[in-house]
């Protein structure tokens, strides 16, 4: 499992999962291959493609998901004064 983060740039993996805690009204932009976004208490998950991007609406666990190696980026809203909380989650998942 390999994440790298340069300038609140994030790549991950075909199959890698990461959570982000903390991060209400932080954006998440996809810059190359495609993501799925969980937020817990959503009825949905977000599939984000190159050039989608995604407001965070919960300060819960929110998860990424790597549907291909993928890069992206995790942006402050203006008002944010905390910085989410980027954590690499122990197991690999399968994606339907």
């Amino acid at each position: 499992m390999k994440i790298q983060s340069t300038n609140d740039q994030y790549t991950v993996e075909e199959n890698q999962l990461m959570r982000i805690e903390g991060g209400c009204g932080w954006i998440i932009a996809c810059q190359e291959g495609w993501l799925l976004i969980t937020q817990p208490g959503f009825a949905r998950d977000y599939v984000l493609r190159q050039g989608d991007s995604l407001r965070l609406d919960t300060n819960g666990r929110v998860l990424v998901g790597g549907g291909t190696d993928a890069r992206f980026k995790v942006g402050a809203p203006h008002t944010a004064s905390l910085y989410p909380n980027l954590i690499r989650e122990p197991r690999a998942y399968a994606m339907c």
